[in-house]
């Protein structure tokens, strides 16, 4: 945070030193999450210095932290009625307004005086200019907003420094002049002033694409790219920017490219396992208020899965590679034209961490995904959406391109921006939806994430839907490939098997006609011999007898 230089003295207590002390101090805890004791360093320095902007701002910064945008915006009201010139204040106090408080006609008036003051730098100027143009947007006048954003003049700065061709001398004059030419310019400046260069592109980018025109937005996220090839944001917005304007193979090249980079990024030490995603899912659904989701818990064929992302396959097919959650259903081959099945839900838990900072908010955006996804899959209306705590549906608006939704892109990850974030004054954009999705309110934050889920699912529906009307055409051109197949191989084998048949038959009866006929021979007559008496005594002959003498010597 750029603290303001007013000349007061010291008085000789040294009021100076421990008013600064307490402000750094009170930087420090807040960085670190400690909210209740910078709270307290904020303290000191009000008492010390009540007319001084400084503490004020470090509360709301505090309060904004804690989500609580009313808290946060009467603190920087306080630190405009301390000094009226705090532009950082006038641009954090604006950004509230739209973003969080949904006061798009309070932000669009407070963004149009701030933008003349004397003390704001071109940088400034176009930070508020793109204030007005979100405004205009949101309050539903797009051509005003298109014409507000070519009247931008300040833009060519921004074009300039994201030109690859742009050489280093003339980055460096670019960069002081997009400052308002300061007095010093040190490493950090350089370092804060391009996470805001990349800030103010990708706000121009995504109001491209709310305007519908997704070719004027490929420029800009080209230029980032380059610089900043890292950044898994801007993929996403290149992915979406790609796939809006008809270019799918470029959209999944940059749906690829923010799943590699997303699972870079450590998960928190508090995050569940899946087992236990797993565990609070099924309670959310016994506990659903409505009857239908509530049975899921007891139905056998449900299955839910949990992942940490989407798989390339899906992503391919034009599935958001940051989707949180997604139905997951069959259709028999007989029904390509009925309504699919339910038969399970797949979570993916990487997603839904990336969007929560602790537990509570964790289990709010579970809730919300998982409800969401299931209300949109079965087309519940505006009632029983209301009854699960879920806004109202805009499935009309996005009939004609179930892509044209506003993602939970965030600018301040890049790695310039994430200094920049820690010490400008001015709220990021992304903060908008980190404190709005805290709250369980059902505000912008909401609406976009319910917007998203359901033009998910009719992008899944439709994929669906034509990749299984084409799987169930190539199946039956199959079948009826396969079955011609075996009728010919029938007949073949049938003809083939009376064909060796009748060779066989006709082979036989020329063998029987030319081989003669023999007579068969007749049988013998068996002979009877007399069977000798049992008294009867062989014959010897002489030379046996002379034998048995010879045998038997005590006979002779």
């Amino acid at each position: 945070m750029p603290r303001r230089q007013y000349d007061q003295d010291d008085e000789g207590f040294g009021e100076a030193s421990r008013f600064t002390a307490h402000l750094d101090r009170g930087w420090s805890l807040l960085d670190r999450g400690d909210f209740q004791r910078a709270r307290n360093s904020a303290h000191q320095a009000l008492k010390l210095r009540p007319g001084v902007p400084d503490a004020a701002m470090l509360m709301a910064a505090i309060s904004l932290a804690e989500a609580d945008p009313e808290s946060s915006l009467e603190w920087y009201e306080r630190a405009i009625e301390a000094d009226a010139d705090y532009v950082d204040a006038q641009l954090a106090a604006a950004q509230i307004l739209l973003y969080d408080l949904e006061e798009p006609q309070r932000a669009l008036t407070r963004a149009t005086q701030a933008r003349e003051l004397d003390e704001a730098t071109p940088a400034d100027q176009l930070d508020f200019g793109l204030l007005e143009v979100e405004a205009l947007v949101s309050l539903g006048d797009r051509d005003s907003a298109a014409e507000r954003l070519d009247q931008l003049a300040e833009l060519w700065v921004i074009e300039q420094l994201l030109d690859p061709e742009t050489e280093r001398e003339e980055l460096a004059r670019l960069l002081r002049e997009f400052a308002g030419d300061p007095l010093e310019l040190d490493t950090d400046d350089v370092e804060q002033l391009m996470g805001r260069v990349v800030q103010l592109a990708v706000r121009v980018a995504r109001l491209h694409l709310d305007l519908g025109a997704p070719l004027a937005a490929l420029p800009w996220l080209d230029g980032l790219l380059h610089r900043f090839g890292d950044d898994a944001e801007v993929w996403y917005l290149s992915n979406e920017a790609a796939y809006m304007a008809g270019q799918p193979v470029r959209a999944a090249h940059a749906a690829l490219q923010v799943l590699q980079l997303d699972a870079r990024q450590p998960a928190p030490d508090w995050s569940p396992e899946p087992a236990d995603l797993h565990a609070k899912v099924v309670e959310l659904l016994v506990n659903c208020p409505d009857p239908e989701l509530r049975a899921l818990a007891r139905e056998p064929g449900f299955v839910v899965v949990v992942n940490e992302a989407p798989p390339f396959e899906l992503v391919l097919e034009g599935v958001d590679p940051r989707a949180r959650a997604l139905a997951l259903a069959a259709r028999s081959i007989r029904e390509v034209e009925g309504a699919p099945t339910l038969t399970g839900l797949a979570l993916y838990r990487r997603n839904l961490l990336r969007l929560a900072r602790e537990s509570a908010q964790l289990d709010r955006e579970l809730e919300l995904s998982i409800f969401d996804e299931l209300a949109v899959f079965f087309g519940y209306d505006d009632t029983r959406r209301e009854r699960l705590g879920l806004p109202p549906s805009e499935w009309s608006a996005i009939i004609g391109d179930p892509r044209l939704r506003p993602r939970d892109s965030d600018a301040t990850s890049a790695p310039v921006a994430k200094k920049a974030a820690a010490k400008s004054g001015a709220k990021p954009p992304a903060a908008k939806k980190r404190s709005a999705k805290t709250k369980p309110r059902a505000g912008t934050a909401a609406k976009k994430k319910a917007s998203t889920a359901k033009k998910k699912t009719a992008a899944k529906k439709k994929a669906s839907t034509a990749k299984k009307k084409t799987a169930a055409k190539k199946k039956t051109a199959t079948k009826k490939k396969t079955a011609a197949k075996k009728k010919t191989a029938t007949k073949k084998k049938t003809a083939a098997k009376k064909k060796t048949a009748t060779k066989k038959k006709t082979a036989a009866k020329k063998k029987t006609a030319a081989t003669p006929i023999k007579p068969k021979p007749a049988k013998r007559k068996s002979v009877v011999k007399p069977k000798p008496a049992l008294d009867a005594k062989p014959k010897l002959d002489a030379k046996s007898k002379a034998r048995k003498r010879t045998e038997d010597p005590l006979e002779d």
